[in-house]
Order: structure tokens, then sequence, then C-alpha cells
């Protein structure tokens, strides 16, 4: 009989920090009785977005040509960082249990293209999902959890994953937030089973890798605002079970984006960077938790030592709050016999210190 009780870690925002993502999963997947180890030996893992690098901003960002050598850059990360790393935590050969699970969410800073192709990577192991940042559900026999990559508008280029808010902003974005690029409509390369070079060489190949893109101009049935977005969400899992009805299940919402006005989304210009309409749905559905990353400052900005978390009525909303150029990176815990009671914790990742050369 299978465990009903999971212990879950959560972090986000490495931005291709390798060795920080590393000791992370070490962390999490390591057997809690070792003797000389901290391990916390989690059933269930999840990297919460803005996982690959992020690119730099500099001299031609704005073009197509520089934007679609980034995907391929990203991609490149994934291919020969990412996938390696997570196969020795989760692969085959890993002396790790056999039934944790990895679940793999992209962020804002993730081309949307990079989903699909770690699909590919990953189809032949069932330790590790990659979940849609569209809109996704994993379920078990202890946990309901919700899975969305989506963000509010911003100055960002990469577009993939940002939003218009409620639908009935639809047509009042900001100028400096309407123009960027996206990856979800470019040359399909997907009949290449080639090794990975040869992938990278088939990107790295097309004309155009990612599209102009004006989030004013994108049609609603495939750009949905985050409130339709959500609802959409709402109606998936009333046509299984409703997220609130089995109360023997811990119901957890992953989104990368922060809600509206909670310990996660108050920028170092102090302003208020989370979702209404993420804050509206959680509201409204009453997850026990939620699990949020995407403003590296906000925990701090906040100034209580210790604070991660705060509250929309019932459910717990928490950020990891993790930066991936500081050189000590922070991370979630909690177990699922004790999340109604309030009790999650935030903790401290030390990768190996770096090498001056």
């Amino acid at each position: 009989m299978m465990n009903k009780e999971k212990k879950i870690c959560f972090s986000s925002d490495f931005h291709g920090n390798t060795e920080m993502l590393r000791e992370f999963l070490r962390r999490a997947t390591t057997d809690d009785d070792d003797d000389d180890d901290d391990g916390l030996n989690a059933d269930y893992v999840i990297i919460g977005g803005d996982i690959g690098p992020r690119g730099g901003k500099f001299h031609g960002h704005e073009l197509v040509e520089f934007n679609s050598k980034d995907v391929v850059k990203q991609l490149d990360w994934f291919l020969n960082e990412f996938f390696p790393l997570v196969e020795e935590f989760f692969g085959a050969r890993s002396s790790n249990r056999i039934d944790s699970k990895l679940f793999v969410l992209l962020g804002n800073s993730d081309w949307r293209f990079c989903e699909r192709e770690l699909e590919k990577m990953f189809e032949s192991n069932a330790r590790v999902m990659v979940m849609s940042g569209a809109g996704d559900v994993f379920k078990d026999e202890s946990v309901e959890i919700l899975f969305t990559s989506l963000v509010i508008p911003s100055t960002h280029r990469k577009k993939d994953w940002e939003r218009v808010d409620l639908n009935k902003e639809r047509k009042s974005v900001k100028e400096r937030e309407r123009y960027g690029f996206i990856s979800s409509k470019m040359n399909d390369y997907a009949s290449n089973t080639g090794s990975d070079d040869e992938v990278i060489t088939a990107a790295a190949a097309a004309v155009v890798v990612v599209e102009d893109y004006d989030m004013m101009g994108a049609p609603e049935n495939e750009r949905p605002t985050i409130e339709a977005a959500l609802e959409n969400l709402r109606e998936r899992l009333s046509s299984s079970s409703s997220f609130s009805s089995e109360l023997s299940l811990t119901k957890i919402f992953v989104n990368h984006g922060p809600p509206k006005n909670t310990i996660g989304d108050l920028t170092q210009r102090n302003e208020r960077a989370g979702s209404r309409a993420l804050r509206n749905f959680i509201a409204d559905v009453q997850p026990d938790v939620t699990l949020h990353g995407h403003i590296h400052e906000s925990v701090d900005m906040h100034g209580t030592e210790g604070v991660f978390t705060s509250k929309i009525g019932k459910t717990i909303v928490a950020s990891s709050g993790n930066d991936f150029l500081k050189e000590i990176g922070h991370a979630i815990f909690f177990e699922t016999k004790d999340i109604k009671a309030g009790k999650i914790i935030r903790y401290e990742i030390h990768p190996p210190a770096r090498v001056a050369l």
C-alpha cells in the first residue's frame, strides 16, 4: 500500500545556476537516515520555473535573430546541464528511492519551446513529469497539484508565459509592456530523432526560432488572460473531481508568478508584480498551500526575517524567494500531514563555494 502522506520540496529561479540546483536536488532526495547528511527524503520535488539561463540584456536583445540564438543557448543548457543532472538524481541508475518524483515547470524566463524538448528528453523516465505551463493537474492518493507558469505583463522581452491579468484589462496593456518575442509558433523540427547535437543544429539552422509579439494583438483563444486560463483549469478539475471536494487530499497550487499583495510580489522598485486574477482564484478555490517564485527579492523586501508566507483566506501562500546570484539559495519543505496545521519551513541551499579563476 502506498504511503498517503508526502514530503514535498519546492524551489525556483535557478536561472542556469547548475551548482545551486544540484545542491537543491541532492538535499531534497537524500535519505534522511544517513548519518552524515541533512537529507529531506522528499517524495515529490518541484522546480517552479525560471530554470534555464535567462540570457543577457545587451546590444541586439530587441532583435529576432538575437532571441533565436538565445533559445538555442537555453536549449543547449537543458540538454547538456539539466538533463544529466536530473538523471543523476532521478534516472535509472540513481541510488535514490525509486518512488520519488520530480515535477518540472517552466517560468517566464524559460522559452516555451524548451517545454516540448524537455518532454522528449524525459519521455522514458516515469519519475520526471514535465508540467504544462499553460495549466496542468497531477493527482494521486495523497495530493492534487495544479501547475501554471503564468505571470502578468512586464518590460521583459520574453513573452511566452506573460498574459493580460483580468479579462477587462485585455485592451489596456501598457505600451512598454506590449512588445516582445514568443517561441510557441516556431519552425517545427519535432521529427528530428538524431543525437542531441543534431537537435541543436536543427534549432540553430531555423530561419526564425522566435516571432515578434504584440500582446494587444494576440488572439484570445491562443493567449487567454490569466483569469480565463484559471477558469479553464477549474473546468478540468470539475470534470474529474472538484479541487475542494475531496477533503482527504492535500490541495497544492504551483504558479511561477505570485498573487497580488502577498509575500512574493514586492519588487525592488517597491511595486507589486502579482496577479489579481490569481489572488481571486485562490480566494475562491482555497487550496491548502500555494507555491511561487518569480520575484527573487520579495521575501527580503518585506524585511521580517524568517517570514516567507502570507494568507489568502485559509490558504498559505509561500514564496521561495530564491536568488540565483547569491551564494546561498532558498527552498521550501513541508509534509502533507502537517500543512493543514500551517507547518512549513524555508531552508537554505548551500552550493559548493565557487573557485576564483
